[in-house]
């Protein structure tokens, strides 16, 4: 039994691999994921560095997936590329008679002691990640990695069920920045209740979990986290842990809404299909991209804004309507999208969001008739972010900075 006060570090985590994503990998380190680069890797002129020392203590990147990318036409998908990492390291080690492990609370863990499903597999799944083993497994013979492809596909399978996508939680944007996969995180069991004693965040590619209020853990397995989002329907949570993970949920939230099934959504299906392609689409600095998005939020205005779907396309329009300066639409799809979030750092990013565009319509002058809506803002946002972040952090002190300010004349 251990006692946490609000902003202690509960359980924490380095990646035993972790890729940068393609499409940041010309702005985000791919040693520390530090949204910042100097260095680019002579050789694959594709991975980007903050300092020569990430570069140098890249290894497996060095070793490796360097000479696998200088070696391809076109950057090899995420997936692919942390199964390289994973698969490099895994037989490096073996060589050496070594095994790196994690430890969860005492419990060491190491790459064997994952779950990679492969017998759960029908025949259609399994050939699908036989071809995947051995598209990767070319790779790795190539560059002197000799591998088994049995022992590939039980690797890519691990990584399939236990990566994390890795999000850039100093900056308030928290935009997605890779994947990684994580031997002591990998105990962290599912829960689709809201977690309010803790959140889990990251600090670079460090796996961190928080502690939001003070708590006692009473046992480290009481520690959950969400494979799935939370405000998904149950159908939906049950499907997606299904079919990624292999169990189904018999949490409290998952039994009561097996017993009381929710009410029939006849514009579910046209709902689901339609926000899925407008997100597909995202480009915040389109007027088009907006226009349809605000079109499609209008026809579903009878939805409960706590609706998954409906959330995700209300805080993807605030974030528009804030780079198409229309700062009041902007504040008017934050407030909804509040209602529809269900972790920390989910209130967090749109709580950043209300704050900026509040300043920016002049909220924050003493004289403003909203000047108590946004000192309200202000305290939650900077309340959250200083448990989170700790207060010497550059968004707390951004937040901070954010002070009413006398009307100018």
């Amino acid at each position: 039994m251990t006692e946490y006060e609000a902003g202690d570090t509960v359980f924490e985590d380095e990646p035993y691999a972790a890729i940068v994503s393609a499409t940041s990998l010309d702005s985000v380190c791919s040693f520390c994921f530090k949204n910042y680069v100097e260095y680019r890797c002579s050789l694959c002129n594709r991975l980007s560095y903050c300092t020569e020392g990430c570069q140098q203590a890249d290894v497996f990147h060095d070793r490796v997936e360097c000479i696998a990318l200088a070696d391809q036409d076109k950057i090899v998908e995420d997936e692919v590329r942390l199964v390289i990492r994973t698969a490099a390291r895994y037989k490096h080690e073996q060589q050496r008679n070594y095994a790196s492990l994690g430890n969860f609370f005492g419990l060491e863990r190491g790459l064997d002691d994952l779950v990679s499903h492969l017998e759960d597999l029908n025949d259609d799944e399994r050939q699908k990640v036989k071809a995947k083993a051995q598209q990767i497994k070319s790779i790795l013979d190539r560059v002197g990695v000799s591998i088994e492809r049995k022992e590939l596909m039980e690797i890519y399978m691990k990584c399939k069920i236990n990566c994390h996508l890795v999000i850039d939680h100093n900056e308030p944007e928290y935009l997605s920045r890779g994947r990684a996969i994580y031997l002591a995180a990998s105990k962290l069991d599912h829960t689709c209740v809201p977690t309010e004693n803790y959140t889990l965040m990251f600090d670079g590619r460090r796996l961190v979990i928080r502690a939001m209020k003070n708590f006692t853990l009473k046992d480290p397995s009481d520690l959950r986290i969400h494979y799935v989002p939370s405000n998904l329907s149950y159908n939906d949570r049950r499907d997606r842990l299904l079919k990624n993970y292999f169990f189904l949920c018999s949490c409290d939230q998952c039994v009561s809404q097996l017993r009381f099934p929710a009410a029939d959504d006849d514009s579910r299906e046209e709902r689901v299909s339609e926000i899925a392609e407008v997100l597909r689409q995202y480009d915040p600095d389109s007027w088009s991209w907006f226009d349809t998005a605000t079109k499609v939020l209008q026809k579903f205005e009878g939805v409960t804004d706590r609706d998954f779907h409906l959330h995700w396309l209300l805080l993807h329009t605030q974030q528009a309507a804030a780079h198409q300066k229309l700062y009041s639409r902007s504040l008017e799809y934050g407030t909804r999208a509040l209602k529809g979030a269900t972790t920390v750092m989910g209130f967090q990013r749109i709580l950043f969001g209300l704050l900026s565009c509040a300043k920016h319509l002049g909220w924050n002058k003493r004289d403003s008739a909203y000047i108590d809506n946004f000192t309200g803002i202000k305290r939650i946002s900077e309340k959250l972010f200083t448990i989170t972040h700790g207060k010497d952090h550059s968004i707390v002190k951004m937040i901070s900075e954010s002070r009413p300010v006398e009307q100018s004349r």
